[in-house]
């Protein structure tokens, strides 16, 4: 229904804003909250899990040690950066340190909602601000690329 509603509306990728934005307005009008089964969630991060180490493969990281080497310098800048992020967001808005820095942390959703539960975060605010974040990556991303194809002509 949701990518239905993604295309019927010419979303930029449909597959992922249709069924958010179907998903947004059921909270809204539901009148009570969802929840789910912390064994379902769990069954959830264990098959992520399993489908993210059946696709590690050591033959293609040798051919590309060098992207690798360069990819892992980025990776580690960026989280540096969104740590210190996360620290201003904590110190402008004393919410609990923990929560701050995983709602800035650059990654997969789940795993840093996951990480929250576990550590004693405030979930529903880590999610806030991870779904605001890919919400605005999703929204801004097609203006770019149209932009720098655009400026490159």
């Amino acid at each position: 229904m949701g990518n239905w509603v993604g295309r019927k509306l010419n979303l930029p990728l449909s597959v992922f804003l249709g069924p958010f934005i179907v998903g947004l307005i059921a909270v809204w009008l539901l009148p009570y909250p969802l929840k789910m089964p912390p064994s379902i969630f769990s069954v959830g991060l264990l098959f992520v899990g399993v489908s993210i180490g059946l696709k590690f493969d050591w033959k293609t990281v040798y051919k590309l040690r060098k992207a690798v080497l360069i990819e892992i310098v980025l990776v580690m800048v960026l989280i540096l950066v969104c740590l210190g992020v996360g620290y201003e967001f904590h110190i402008l808005t004393q919410v609990d340190s923990l929560t701050a820095v995983l709602g800035s942390t650059p990654g997969a959703i789940s795993a840093i909602i996951a990480s929250a539960i576990q550590l004693g975060g405030d979930s529903g605010l880590v999610l806030t601000m991870q779904m605001s974040r890919m919400l605005v990556i999703l929204l801004i991303t097609p203006w770019m690329a149209s932009f720098f194809k655009k400026s490159t002509q």
